[in-house]
């Protein structure tokens, strides 16, 4: 299994290899981006059937066309985006409702917990079939030329003599499964704060006319974007601290007793660090209500050391898909496709709040939200969306 891991891994964290992928990812976010318009009342919706087609055309090098609602797409596709977003918002409930414990310990299954099951087998089904299709048509010669370029041909050409096909498709399937729900609740909380803070929005847009004037992402490729797009990188970050897709970044169990800070933690202590208190922490972090990326420009940062407030400066709280060696295995990858999505949505429309929707009027510690297995705004707000210029 470790061989088989070591294969799916390498092509989704070498950082020249992920930069490759940029020019079908922002083809596929561009051609998403124009459905936007026509999902202005269900954009959690659409941002999810989005980064399905953004990681399908990484993944297969194939456009699926399930985000925009104009162009043809396959109704499967499409209804796997439906099944898996189901599916992964049950799995916390699942796990914090005494009653599913009982069950399982029991070896029973709840409503729920079948729902749950039988949702992810449809999605993990449906991702099989598209990754078994993709290896015959390479073994028949028939794949196009964005196939020929995709993760999927460089794991198939680069994987080791002792890697089984059978295990290879099974472990590419459930990449597929779990490419959704993490990106597309960062992008829901992304565009709500840009909604809410329309100065933001005209300074971030500013940045993405003066750097890419009119192009994808994808003309940056030779570059560093974080360097080159700096104010949409802060704009994902402060967005990350103020509404957190992911509230917990690790959890732990204390295997002798400790003493932390003063305090003493006996042994078998579970251990959580909570993202969304520390980063909201009044006593570290000025202006804390307020939705302000330039708190993340260089010269802040560098204001930090020394003080209490470094601690959001560490990689484990600044990062959505954690570090180290339990990071996501495609952070890379997921950062890439939030920021080409944000730039292509920003450059190709204007969000402001639907005057008709009262959940605006709220402030943004009062959105609700549903904890599945992440944080995602529920019901999501609608939005007035308009073309820009």
């Amino acid at each position: 299994m470790e061989e088989v891991q070591n294969a799916i891994q390498k092509e989704l964290m070498d950082p020249s290899a992920v930069k490759g992928y940029l020019p079908g990812m922002a083809r596929a976010a561009a051609n998403a981006s124009k459905g936007a318009v026509f999902c202005a009342d269900e954009m959690d919706q659409f941002n999810a059937r989005a980064m399905f087609d953004m990681f399908a055309m990484l993944q297969l090098g194939r456009l699926m066309n399930t985000a925009d609602p104009t162009t043809p797409a396959d109704a499967d596709d499409a209804a796997m985006c439906q099944t898996l977003l189901s599916a992964t918002d049950m799995v916390i409930p699942i796990v914090q409702r005494p009653q599913e414990g009982l069950a399982y310990f029991l070896g029973l299954k709840t409503p729920m917990y079948r729902q749950m099951e039988q949702g992810f087998d449809v999605c993990f089904h449906r991702a099989m079939y598209l990754i078994n299709n993709f290896i015959e048509r390479d073994k028949t010669g028939e794949l196009t030329e964005m196939e020929e370029s995709s993760y999927v041909k460089q794991v198939i050409k680069n994987r080791g003599r002792d890697v089984k096909e059978g295990e290879l498709t099974e472990l590419l399937a459930a990449l597929m499964v779990a490419s959704v729900d993490t990106t597309s609740s960062l992008i829901n909380w992304i565009l709500i704060n840009l909604a809410r803070n329309p100065a933001v929005q005209e300074k971030l847009h500013a940045e993405l006319s003066d750097k890419l004037k009119g192009e994808s992402i994808a003309s940056l490729r030779d570059k560093s974007l974080r360097e080159e797009l700096p104010y949409l990188h802060a704009v994902i970050r402060e967005s990350h601290r103020l509404t957190p897709s992911v509230f917990v970044a690790s959890v732990k169990k204390v295997g002798s007793e400790i003493d932390v800070a003063g305090y003493r933690l006996p042994e078998g202590t579970v251990v959580a660090l909570n993202l969304n208190a520390m980063q909201n922490d009044p006593s570290i972090v000025p202006d804390v209500s307020e939705f302000k990326p330039e708190r993340w420009a260089s010269e802040q940062v560098s204001g930090r050391k020394g003080t209490d407030g470094e601690v959001i400066d560490h990689q484990i709280v600044s990062n959505p898909f954690s570090v180290g060696s339990r990071k996501c295995p495609g952070a890379r990858v997921a950062h890439n496709e939030v920021v080409c999505f944000v730039a292509q949505l920003v450059q190709d429309w204007k969000f402001e709040p639907h005057p008709e929707d009262p959940s605006w009027q709220t402030h943004i510690d009062d959105v609700p939200y549903h904890q599945g297995v992440v944080s995602q705004p529920s019901p999501m707000p609608k939005f007035k969306i308009s073309p820009r210029v």
